[in-house]
C-alpha cells in the first residue's frame, strides 16, 4: 500500500527492486542467497499500522514512493520501478487494459492519451495507496512489473474508475481489445 508521507519504505536504497530480479520471492525472502538483491526492509510507524486494514495485509505488502509517475492508462513508475495496475483484479487471472500509445488506429492512440492522463489525475490523489500483491509480469522489452492494486482513499480502484469511464476494459488472460472498431 502507498501512503503519501508515511513511514513505510520498501526495497534497498529507497529502489522498490532491481532490474535484475527474476522472481518475487527472492527479494521477499530475507535469507535469499541472490547477491545482487537485499532484503526487504519494512519500517512501520504506529500511525501507518492502524490505516493498514486486515484487506490491506492479506493482499500485500504497503508501498512507499518517493516518486510516482504516470508511464500509461495502466502503468505507473515508483521510484523506477514499473508498477501494473490490477484494478479489482488477481494477478495473472483478471484485471484491466487501456488503450496503447502506439496502438493500430488514431482512435486508439487518441484515447491512450486520454487515458494516460486521466491516470495521471488519479495518481495525484492524496491519500493514495499501493498495495504489491506479491507478483510480477514483464512487459515489453522484459522489463519487470510489479502486479499491483492503487486505490483511492473511499476504496474505489483505478482500474474500476478508468472502465466506468471508458478508458479501460476488464482485461483476463488472452483478451485483447479492439479499440479500433
Amino acid at each position: 500500500m502507498y501512503v503519501k508521507g508515511e513511514g513505510l519504505k520498501l526495497g534497498c536504497g529507497g529502489d522498490l527492486l532491481t532490474s535484475k530480479l527474476t522472481t518475487r520471492q527472492d527479494s521477499l525472502n530475507p535469507t535469499s542467497s541472490a547477491s545482487s538483491l537485499c532484503p526487504m526492509r519494512t519500517v512501520l510507524s504506529v500511525s501507518l499500522m492502524l490505516l493498514a486494514t486486515s484487506t490491506a495485509s492479506a493482499q500485500g505488502n504497503l508501498i512507499k514512493c518517493n516518486s510516482l509517475v504516470v508511464v500509461d492508462g495502466d502503468t505507473a513508475r515508483c521510484d523506477g520501478q514499473l508498477l501494473r495496475d490490477m484494478g479489482d483484479g488477481a494477478p495473472n487471472v483478471s484485471g484491466y487494459d487501456t488503450p496503447e500509445k502506439n496502438g493500430k488506429c488514431p482512435k486508439e492512440r487518441a484515447l491512450a492519451r486520454k487515458a494516460t492522463k486521466r491516470m495521471a489525475q488519479l495518481l495525484r490523489t492524496e491519500g493514495l495507496t499501493i498495495i504489491d500483491s506479491g507478483a510480477v509480469t514483464k512487459g515489453r522489452n522484459n522489463k519487470v512489473r510489479l502486479l499491483v492494486w492503487i486505490k483511492l482513499p473511499d476504496g474505489r480502484s483505478i482500474g474500476s474508475i478508468m472502465i466506468q469511464e471508458g478508458l479501460a476494459r476488464v482485461w483476463t488472460p488472452g483478451s485483447k481489445a479492439n479499440w479500433c472498431g
